[in-house]
């Protein structure tokens, strides 16, 4: 009966909204329903444990049928696997095909030494069970399918390449990408964001459930909008953002102008780009741009950089365009003035429109205003004066005007030089969980830019003494600088990490006590 009732509320959980929605922490909880699948799973197994915990105190002989059952089972696997084919339309035959074998040994076991209503009861059970696991298996391997040598393949190459710059370059830098793990050709969407983790090196991208809102909001200000609360659209190369976040790596099956291609292997139609404007890891600046007040992308850049020297920097300027009407939606051409530019635009949406496409200059395709689509898009141009951008929609009256700019590659070489040469005595080291800065400092009431996010568990200290530090858009952490030398240690501490180990130990003990309770009990009933 209490098994019963526990996996009613298991299948609850996942089928009936309210208690989905509290299961969920009262988080809009939506796609991936299957996420949440362990907790049920793992009730499953409990079971499992239950029965042979049942097992294991009858009498000896009645193991037969059950290492029977196993050794069938094993067999038909290695049949299933050595021997049928390995084509992907027919995967879910050979699913089917084993786990129907499965169901059929189980039943002949189960109801061998039963009564006759019995034998029917257990049969139906197994029978019912065996196809609900075959229905899901046709349907999960119907979409989600993949060739596991593809992804090994994958895995391989881009393993190596990332060791290969390392090697490269050892020191403190982020690197980016413009193409992962299953992408479809020609539409540059992606939610594979975590392949940072999965090949160890440090990103501006990932996607993970309970991320940092801060750190959503300011790779949004900075171009790379923010999808479901959850995860930063990066997957192309915005230079200024990338520069200032110390991106000195790009991966990219296509060139963007301003990169250098440096000789390292090819992996995954991928080669290495080198960002020549990239910053280090903490920099001397003037002052900080602490919010976007409402700036577009391309303005709040400026501002980011005119903050930082001090001066008026102009990196983005507006760039003049010509609507005409086409069948499909709207082409925006336009004309690029002598000088060394590149162009970044970006069509703002309403509500979102499936279907939608941008042809950018014929170089390249990108899906647009729908989930995992840009807002911010690079338009790769050739070295004739024009160009366009070409909105393919049914809805034209989603998009606002398009804010379309030159990146002045020379006045950001010029910026970020600045920045690198009044930081020429900032030394770092970096451990884990720990930052150490060390600054001479030789004007007054300036900064330590860091890209380091601010969380709650930060301690930093400035020549031993407990500092709070400056924010750029409420997330990255600029340290006030004294004249002359400046020691400046960074270490992160988990929050309630000791209540966190308190409360565990509290469980261990009243879980120890409850165990020789009950054992004293049941001594003394015997």
């Amino acid at each position: 009966l209490v098994l019963g009732i526990f996996l009613i509320i298991s299948l609850l959980m996942y089928y009936w909204q309210p208690l989905f929605m509290l299961f969920s922490l009262l988080k809009d909880a939506t796609s991936y329903w299957y996420r949440y699948s362990y907790v049920g799973s793992m009730f499953l197994v409990f079971m499992a444990s239950l029965f042979f915990e049942k097992w294991s105190n009858e009498p000896q002989n009645n193991i037969v049928p059950l290492l029977k059952a196993t050794v069938s089972i094993a067999g038909i696997s290695l049949v299933a696997w050595y021997f049928l084919p390995k084509v992907s339309e027919i995967r879910w035959v050979q699913s089917g095909i084993f786990l129907g074998m499965i169901v059929f040994i189980l039943c002949l076991v189960s109801a061998s030494h039963l009564q006759r209503y019995k034998k029917y009861v257990v049969v139906s059970l197994c029978l019912l069970v065996g196809s609900e696991l075959s229905y899901n298996t046709y349907l999960l391997i119907m979409n989600m399918f993949s060739e596991v040598k593809v992804y090994q393949n994958y895995v391989k190459q881009q393993d190596r390449q990332i060791t290969a710059l390392k090697k490269y370059d050892a020191g403190y830098y982020r690197i980016s990408q413009t193409k992962v793990k299953g992408e479809e050709d020609n539409i540059n969407i992606t939610a594979n964001y975590n392949e940072a983790y999965g090949f160890n090196y440090w990103s501006i991208a990932s996607y993970i459930s309970s991320p940092s809102g801060t750190q959503l909001k300011l790779l949004s200000d900075l171009g790379y909008r923010t999808e479901g609360d959850r995860i930063s659209i990066v997957n192309t190369s915005i230079l200024p953002t990338d520069s200032f976040l110390g991106v000195k790596y790009i991966l990219s099956p296509y060139p963007i102008k301003g990169l250098e291609k440096i000789t390292l292997q090819k992996a995954n139609e991928k080669d290495v780009y080198k960002n020549p404007y990239a910053l280090p890891l903490g920099f001397i600046v003037h002052d900080i741009a602490e919010r976007s007040n409402g700036l577009n992308v391309f303005d709040y850049e400026n501002e980011v950089y005119t903050q930082a020297a001090a001066i008026p920097t102009k990196i983005f300027k507006p760039l003049a365009y010509e609507k005409v009407a086409t069948k499909g939606g709207m082409r925006y051409k336009f004309k690029i003035p002598t000088g060394n530019y590149s162009v970044y635009g970006s069509l703002p949406w309403k509500w979102s429109v499936d279907g939608t496409k941008l042809d950018l200059n014929g170089k390249m395709q990108q899906v647009y205003s729908t989930w995992l689509s840009p807002s911010v898009f690079y338009v790769p141009t050739t070295d004739e004066d024009s160009g366009y951008i070409e909105l393919q929609t049914n809805d034209q009256n989603a998009f606002n005007e398009l804010q379309l700019y030159l990146l002045d590659l020379d006045q950001l070489a010029k910026v970020t030089n600045e920045l690198k040469e009044q930081s020429v005595d900032v030394k770092l080291n970096v451990e884990n969980g720990k930052a150490n800065f060390t600054v001479d400092n030789k004007q007054n009431k300036r900064y330590l830019q860091t890209t380091i996010p601010y969380e709650s568990g930060w301690v930093v200290k400035l020549n031993g003494k407990e500092i709070m530090p400056k924010l750029l858009d409420n997330t990255l952490m600029a340290l006030p600088l004294e004249k002359g030398k400046n020691n400046i240690t960074m270490e992160y501490h988990v929050v309630h990490l000791k209540l966190g180990a308190l409360l565990t130990l509290v469980g261990i003990i009243l879980l120890s006590g409850t165990w020789y309770l009950t054992k004293k009990y049941n001594r003394g009933r015997k």
